[in-house]
């Protein structure tokens, strides 16, 4: 068995050894290599050998071979003998390109067998061909066959090869490499040896068992003993069927099928895409456009693509309901061209209506400019296309079907015609993402609609081509049905899994079918028909014209196309040799320059002028030169993919970086296009060799000026370039130039007229030659292909023939350097060109413009006429034409009145943009926000309105109120309605308004009082939609006086009209209005059965709530509410964005009325419908930002960052501003919950300043951003900007003061105010009007419970312990009548009443109001709930104040008991801490010390270093105090060093510092810590506090131990004077007796420290006063009741004695100095 490296050995051999022959030959000719691949070099052919090719574009088969010998000396025979040689190198050659490939990429090394037959097979035959050319033999017949099986063999070795360097394409390579090797291999009965008896018989063919196995896996079976041909022409269908097809010219032929001639049927004249066959054909009506002498070019040339065709037609044959798309990645390939081959296939016009639909990427209005290079994000997932651009293209549909019934009834094969129906897509006040939601699914219904008519047809196979699909999204919407195939061109690839999401592959086919580059053959012949030359033309077979064709146009199509058009162009003066060798010349030189151009760019600039001795310019390079000296030229870079243009000649410095592949491709297609259309004028003229502008300045305008991928009246295309040649000087001047010298030749005869009738002519003569210059220039750019020109139905047409070329007059336009300041300068003078010729030439004339440009020309005069005129800024003269009743008539009778009144309320609403631009511009003080210009609906709430509106200070302009009474003045006119959609669906068009008795005896329809009315509120809707409320009801006003007895239009007035009165803050006005609206609803008369109800009527049901909302009412709104969610949950696949709006406003309000919960959970039943329906709008990103907000109230942290998020980026997807209020609002919250607060502060402020400028008063919404703006603040503790925002959000509900969202404000405003207890005045009066506000609104319930306990709150705090208890007294009553079965807020009521009785020493009441908290708790909930954890603890402080250790101790024993039954490990340690306190103070250090230990791990772990943390650290240090001070200084100084400087506990911490420091005999330091900690609790508590009066005493006591007698007397005197006061009060309460004994004992023990004082300054006597008034305070309390330690007694008696003994010291005991500090330290 043969091995690769044997077959390659023998390729290689076999090549090497015929190159030698060749090389024989050469040498003994000077001729070069490559003649014996593809003949003579284009220097070598002769003008005498080409002429047979070119008599009259003809090919004389007689003399070509005679003629081509002669040129070369040769006689015929030679010839023939040098082809059939390099036919046998060619086909040596291919063998060896494919044995390098598979050594290089090892592929297909499993073939060997079947390879080394083909190649001794073909290497046999190619030997016997020249043998026989060689001896001369006479037989005709036989040579023929040879050479036509050698031509097969060629092409698919070719095809071999191509398929072996695409191995990794797809996976049908293996399939497809087999089966051509099998074609070829089929060949061998032509190679046998009959006329040969020396070698022996070949064996015949049978096929292979491999293409067998392949075969079966397509679901193909080889036929038993299957004839050569027959397999073949079965393989054809194999290979087409294949996922990849190559392009390919001979394949059809090498599988013995005959190549029949394709020719593209003229499409449906309704298609814009519409190509007649004598496209190139001019229109009668332009007779200056024809010139005998330079005729256009013939039909279009087209390059048949067979196999692909085929591989189309094999998709669509077998199959229906299939879409196949034809891909690229490059533009200019020819996806078109093989679509319309395809549909003109004479079985797909046998079988199938066909329709093509070219989709354009301009469908909305709102959309970028027309400009190709401009950048729009679009959405991959998303068809960008608006309900009335679809509703054109089914009209599209529908006249392209018509037009072939019609043909078919010619034919005796009619049937009636298809008729469409479409739904009607009614204006609402909505922002516009929700309108688009509306508009898709009036589309579905149109979709819906239209395939129930199509399959209804007698045949309803439909053929859809679908061209320019840019998203996946747009192929669902044209698929009607399954007996409809699709066919769709797009540059995006359907298996790219690496595509970016802008880019993201199309999902919605079933086939792909990529369209590479033509092949070399294909392109010749594309070459050679597009230059004017027969197929045969030598030209064809040069190297140079091949190479060309491969390097430089990379077999592009379009961009050979043009090069042949070039190449055409010049052969008119020159001839086609001499023209290819320049065009050729030029591109090599163009490739040159790029080659090093990036390199050399950078250093020209800089070096160029200061180098004399610089290289000088090639021709190409001067061109450039040339170009750029106009402007830049092509060479702009404004193109998406970063192309450079016509060569990229800028007149920047900076580095030019590399480009792509595909950037080369379109820069050097547009370097072509440069030199072509403006090429170098004559030398003699007086500009000298400059370049021409006049064809690039007038293509540039015609594609700036004129709608982009649309035809255009030839007409007014002329109109433009005609005022071009007078406004643009630089074209002026060349015109000029060039009309002297033509009229030079007549100058004599010029002389003899007189010169007052020369002056008299001249201007005549002047606008004559100009037209017929401006016809030049159209046949010119005709000859050039740029643009085409045809005729429908009489009217003349001309349009840009490719996107690329309109991209290079973008581009040039860019880059022209007229004059002007900038391009949009240049913009405006072009429209203002056109504007001004057309007003000249036909306006002025009064000339009937269908006899002058058609009725194309007024058609588009009437629809686009006032868009150049905008474009031009001609504004007086706009407001002048709108207001024009001529006009507007003209209008009416050619678009329908419709059309017509749309048409021209956007024009009046265009013009009032350029009004406030130019009020703005003359009174700054008008400008208005941009964040006003925002189309929304009562259901976003954002619309503005309320006191100091800016839209008030807007200025309208007068076109409105003027158009009011033209278009009233109509209601008795009778029109005539032409309008192209006379039998589609309009507003109620079964009303009574639109009966047939309208039309008179003519036909024509009266315009009656309901269209004028309706014209009327449509013009008031669009001018409330873009907030001119003022006029909007002016407008309204007018209609509804019009309106006839239609309650339908009534109502949808009345609606209108109470949408302006909400948004303008008349809400009284707004709500009479809309519920009368609401009953004219009710009595609707539906105009067919499929409509139930008003199409308003959903919207003004939420109108209405947004009005009861407006007007406080909320009980009302939110009962109405409900009622509409039970209806439309109905339908609620039909009501999926109503549902979504009407939860979010039930979430919104649910949220304002306190009920957060349930707020929360409205907002996501929201968020669940908005995403259903696909809805990316304002409102939904509100529901997100809202429900964030409601996360925070219920203090769920968990998924707030992810609704904030999911809010900016709904807002990005919608293209929010980020200027916009609602994007800086949701960023500023995002960014807080990131702690990233510089950021966070920034966009809230400048949210804030942007309120500042245009509130939004409609809903609260202002003052609700304001709101939230001010909790930020406020969670950072910045207090008084949170307060000063707080404020701000009252001023915008002061025209409201009953609005829920004041009272939420007024109590979010008080709690700052109440917090560090700087303005409890204010606080409370916030809270109380609060209180009233939502009395009023909501009556009694559990908001006013709330807020009624946060009023006795604050009373507690002020000390208002009587007025707390009185509100708490309320509160409970209240609670009793909205929950009486809510025990839980029951015993919260009992829980603050104790707190109240026990901060007024009420220690008994208090705990009698715990133990019935805990008794209504019992009712409800389990013994080991929570809650009796925490009133557990509530007692057990009452019992640890009054000094009850072991009860307290008890009870916080159960509460650790349930609190470890739970899963709150915080409330668990706080539980432990109090027990661990009470254990202390009962000296059960060991337990005391195991639960704070507990406590502390708790603690550290959830919150480090907070209040809780150091407290316990503090209990801790408190228990060593006495056992080990070492210890508990360590724990004390920790404290210190974590706690905030404003904390009171660090005045405990110092206190206990200083009691560690006395017993350390330490007396700085101990002073130092006592007066640290005097400082601070006098700071937190004032001077007459009992901990304060503790620090003064352990700064006494230590003074009087250290021997500072004079101090310590001082200081003590200061102590006894504030423990009289404290005791003084203790007395004077009814209720405290625990405080009492506290404060008696202090006060006996001050008078005894002071008395000690006395003593030890020999004061005796004043000490025995003081000891013996100690006693006497002593004995008092025991007649009180006031129980005071024993210790006391014996401490002041230990003292008397000791005086009246006369002893000279009072020194303590032992056990009288523990008691003392027991009573001192424990209780500090």
């Amino acid at each position: 068995m043969s091995t690769f490296a044997e077959l390659n050995r023998l390729v290689q051999s076999t090549f090497a050894r015929e190159m030698e022959k060749a090389a024989i030959v050469l040498k003994s000719t000077s001729r070069p290599t490559t003649s014996f691949y593809h003949g003579k070099s284009i220097h070598e052919l002769t003008e005498e050998e080409c002429r047979p090719y070119e008599h009259n574009g003809t090919f004389n088969h007689t003399s070509t071979t005679a003629a081509a010998a002669v040129s070369r000396s040769q006689s015929p025979e030679q010839e023939q003998q040098e082809q059939a040689f390099r036919t046998r190198m060619r086909i040596l050659e291919g063998w060896k390109q494919l044995m390098d490939i598979m050594m290089e990429k090892q592929v297909f090394l499993d073939q060997i067998k079947t390879l080394k037959q083909g190649f001794v097979m073909s290497n046999s035959l190619s030997l016997k061909n020249v043998e026989h050319h060689n001896h001369f033999y006479d037989d005709n017949e036989n040579e023929n066959a040879i050479s036509s099986t050698l031509r097969h063999m060629e092409t698919l070795i070719r095809l071999l090869v191509q398929t072996a360097q695409h191995v990794e394409r797809d996976g049908s390579t293996e399939c497809r490499f087999a089966t051509l090797l099998e074609i070829l291999l089929s060949y061998a009965d032509d190679v046998g040896g009959e006329d040969d008896p020396q070698q022996p018989p070949q064996p015949k063919w049978e096929p292979s068992e491999e293409v067998s196995r392949l075969w079966i896996r397509l679901m193909q079976r080889i036929p038993y003993q299957c004839a050569p041909t027959n397999f073949r022409r079965k393989a054809y269908r194999v290979l087409v069927s294949l996922s990849w097809v190559p392009s390919s010219k001979g394949l059809l032929a090498a599988c013995s099928i005959p190549e029949r001639s394709l020719r593209m049927t003229p499409l449906p004249k309704a298609s814009q895409t519409y190509r007649s066959s004598a496209a190139a054909s001019v229109s009668a009506n332009h007779h200056h456009l024809s010139n005998k002498d330079n005729p256009p070019p013939d039909a279009p040339v087209i390059i048949p693509r067979h196999d692909s065709v085929n591989q189309l037609l094999d998709r669509l044959k077998d199959e229906t309901d299939v879409c196949v798309a034809i891909t690229s990645t490059q533009p200019g390939i020819g996806k078109s061209t093989l679509a319309s081959l395809v549909v003109s296939h004479p079985s797909i016009q046998k079988s199938f209506y066909v329709v093509w639909l070219r989709l354009s990427g301009n469908n909305y209005e709102n959309d970028p400019s027309n400009n190709p290079n401009g950048n729009s994000k679009k959405s991959s997932s998303h068809h960008n296309m608006s309900f009335e651009a679809y509703r054109d293209y089914m009209i599209q549909i529908r006249d392209q079907i018509r037009e072939q019934q019609q043909s078919a009834a010619a034919g005796g094969e009619g049937e009636e015609e298809i008729t469409f129906t479409f739904p009607t897509c009614e204006e609402r006040f909505e922002e516009p993402a929700v309108r688009r939601l509306r508009e898709e699914q009036a589309m579905q219904q149109t979709k819906e609609r239209v395939a129930k008519e199509l399959k209804a047809l007698r045949n309803p196979n439909l053929l859809l081509v679908l061209e320019n699909v840019t998203t996946d999204a747009q192929i669902p919407l044209f698929r009607f049905h399954e007996k409809q195939s699709t066919i769709v061109t797009t540059n995006r690839s359907t298996c790219d899994s690496s595509s970016s999401s802008s880019t993201s592959p199309l999902q919605s086919i079933d086939w792909q079918v990529g369209l590479d580059p033509l092949s070399c053959d294909e392109a010749v012949d594309l070459f050679l028909g597009h230059a004017g030359l027969p197929l045969s033309h030598p030209l064809g077979q040069t190297p140079e014209l091949q190479a060309m064709l491969e390097k430089a146009c990379q077999f592009l199509p379009l961009t050979i196309r043009t090069v042949a058009r070039w190449c055409r162009l010049k052969s008119v003066a020159a001839g086609p040799i001499r023209a290819c060798q320049e065009v050729i010349q030029e591109i090599d030189e163009l490739l040159m320059d790029d080659e090093d151009y990036e390199d050399e760019h950078n250093n020209k600039n800089n070096n160029h002028n200061n180098d004399p001795a610089a290289p000088s310019q090639s021709s190409s390079q001067q061109h450039r030169s040339s170009l750029t000296s106009l402007g830049s030229g092509a060479g702009g870079n404004n193109n998406d993919d970063g192309g450079s243009g016509t060569g990229g000649a800028t007149a920047t410095a900076n580095r030019i970086p590399k480009k792509p592949q595909d950037a080369k491709a379109k820069q050097f297609l547009f370097d072509v296009l440069s030199l072509m259309i403006g090429p170098s004028q004559k030398k003699g003229s007086n500009n000298g060799g400059a370049t021409s502008a006049v064809f690039v300045v007038c293509l540039a305008a015609m594609a700036v000026v004129f709608p982009s991928g649309q035809r255009v009246p030839l007409d007014v295309v002329l109109l433009l370039w005609e005022q071009i040649l007078i406004v643009e000087p630089v074209v002026a001047n060349e015109v000029s130039t060039l009309i002297d010298l033509r009229n030079a030749k007549n100058s004599n005869n010029k002389n003899n007229h007189k010169n007052g009738k020369h002056n008299k002519n001249n201007n005549k003569e002047s606008r004559k030659e100009r037209r017929q210059f401006v016809g030049m220039i159209a046949q010119g750019l005709l000859h050039m292909g740029i643009v085409e020109i045809y005729e429908v139905d009489n009217n003349t047409w001309i349009e840009i023939h490719h996107n690329m070329y309109e991209q290079f007059a973008w581009t040039m336009a860019n880059g022209l350097d007229l004059g002007e300041s900038s391009f949009d300068h240049t913009v405006q003078k072009w429209h203002k060109a056109f504007v001004t010729s057309y007003f000249e030439q036909r306006i002025q004339k009064n000339i009937a413009i269908e006899a002058v440009g058609g009725r194309n020309s007024l058609d588009y005069a009437v629809r686009f006429l006032p868009t150049h005129i905008f474009q031009a800024c001609m504004m007086k003269m706009a407001e002048t034409m709108l207001v024009d009743t001529r006009f507007f008539e003209t209008r009416v009778n050619a678009l329908g009145w419709d059309r017509a009144v749309a048409l021209h309320i956007q024009d009046c609403l265009q013009l009032q943009s350029g009004f406030l631009d130019y009020h703005a511009h003359q009174n700054s003080k008008s400008t208005l926000s941009s964040n006003t210009s925002t189309l929304t609906s009562s259901s976003s709430s954002s619309s503005t309105g309320g006191p100091n509106n800016m839209l008030d200070l807007l200025m309208v302009s007068p076109v409105f109120a003027k158009s009011s009474a033209m278009i009233s003045s109509f209601d008795t006119t009778r029109m005539n309605d032409d309008d192209d959609d006379s039998n589609e669906e309009n507003y109620y068009n079964s009303s009574n308004e639109y009966n047939s008795d309208h039309e008179d005896s003519e036909g024509r329809r009266k315009v009656t009082s309901a269209d004028v009315s309706r014209a009327l509120y449509r013009m008031a809707f669009a001018l409330a939609g873009h907030g001119y409320f003022e006029e909007a009801l002016a407008q309204f006003s007018a209609a509804q006086k019009i309106v006839p007895d239609s309650v339908n239009l009534q109502a949808s007035i009345m609606y209108g009209i109470a949408w302006v009165l909400l948004v303008s803050g008349d809400s009284k006005r707004a709500l009479r209005k809309i519920s009368s609206a609401l009953k004219l609803m009710k009595d609707f008369d539906p105009p067919h059965p499929q409509q139930r109800q008003h199409l308003l009527y959903k919207e003004a049901r939420q109108l209405h709530i947004d009005t009861l909302y407006e007007r406080c009412d909320y009980k009302k709104a939110l009962n109405f509410l409900g009622e509409i969610e039970s209806e439309l949950l109905q339908n609620r696949d039909q009501n999926m964005i109503e549902l979504g709006a009407v939860l979010r406003k039930r979430g919104c309000l649910l949220q304002v009325m306190g009920k957060t919960k349930e707020a929360a959970d409205a907002l996501i039943k929201a968020i669940e419908w908005k995403e259903k329906a696909q809805e990316c709008s304002y409102g939904l990103a509100s529901c997100y930002s809202q429900l964030g907000d409601v996360n925070m109230e219920l203090h769920a942290l968990s998924g707030t960052r992810d609704y904030f998020e999911r809010a900016v980026s709904t807002l990005i997807d919608a293209r929010c501003d980020q200027e916009h209020i609602s994007y800086l609002v949701a960023t500023g919250k995002l960014y807080f919950t990131k702690n990233d607060f510089t950021r966070c502060f920034e966009a809230l402020e400048s949210a804030r300043n942007a309120i500042r400028v245009a509130p939004l008063y409609l809903m609260d919404q202002s003052a609700y951003d304001l709101r939230c703006i001010a909790r930020a603040y406020r969670a950072r503790r910045n207090m008084k900007m949170a307060i000063e925002v707080f404020r701000e959000s009252l001023t915008l509900t002061a025209h409201r003061p009953n609005s829920l969202e004041r009272a939420c404000c007024l109590r979010e405003l008080a709690k700052c105010l109440l917090e560090g207890r700087k303005n409890d005045d204010e606080g409370l009066g916030c809270l109380q009007e609060a209180l009233s506000i939502i009395m009023i609104d909501l009556g009694h319930c559990i908001q006013v419970f709330d807020l009624m306990n946060t009023i006795a709150l604050v009373h507690k705090m002020r000390g208002e312990y009587a007025e707390s208890l009185k509100v708490y007294g309320k509160a409970a009553n209240i609670l009793e009548t909205v929950a009486p079965d809510d025990t839980e807020k029951e015993a919260n009521v009992y829980f603050s009443v104790g707190e109240v009785e026990e901060a007024r020493d009420n220690l008994d009441g208090a705990l009698g109001a715990y133990k019935q908290a805990a008794a209504i708790l019992q009712q409800t909930h389990a013994s080991d709930d929570p809650n009796f954890a925490k009133a557990n603890q509530f007692m057990a402080r009452v019992l640890l104040a009054s000094h009850r250790l072991d009860e307290a101790r008890q009870k916080l024993e159960e509460a650790v008991r349930i609190r470890s039954h739970h899963f709150d490990e915080r409330a668990l340690a706080e539980a432990k801490f109090a027990l661990g306190v009470v254990l202390r103070k009962l000296g059960a250090s060991d337990d005391a010390e195991q639960y704070l230990r507990a406590s502390l791990a708790v603690r550290e772990r959830y919150n480090e270093g907070s209040h809780e943390h150091m407290e316990t650290m503090f209990e801790l240090g408190n228990l060593y105090l006495l056992s080990k001070p070492a210890d508990a200084l360590v724990y004390y100084e920790n404290c210190i060093d974590k706690l905030d400087n404003n904390d009171a506990l660090r005045g405990d911490v110092y206190q206990a510092m200083g009691h560690v420091k006395f017993f350390e005999m330490k007396e700085d330091e101990a002073l130092l810590f006592y007066r640290r900690a005097r400082d601070i609790r006098q700071t937190h508590h004032g001077r007459d506090h009992r901990k304060t009066a503790n620090s003064v005493r352990g700064i006494g006591l230590t003074q009087l131990f250290f021997r500072h007698k004079e101090e310590a007397e001082r200081t003590l005197e200061l102590l006894c004077d504030i423990c009289e006061g404290l005791a003084r009060q203790a007395a004077s309460t009814t209720y405290g007796a625990a405080k009492r004994i506290t404060a008696t004992r202090d006060y006996v023990l001050a008078t005894i420290f002071l008395g000690d004082a006395y003593f030890a300054n020999k004061r005796k006597h004043d000490a025995a006063l003081l000891w013996n008034k100690a006693q006497s305070i002593y004995e008092q309390a025991q007649v009180d009741s006031v129980e005071l330690p024993a210790e006391i007694r014996d401490i002041y008696e230990h003292r008397l004695v000791a005086i009246t003994q006369g002893r000279n010291s009072v020194a303590s005991e032992h056990k009288e100095a523990q008691a003392l500090a027991s009573m001192i330290y424990a209780d500090d």
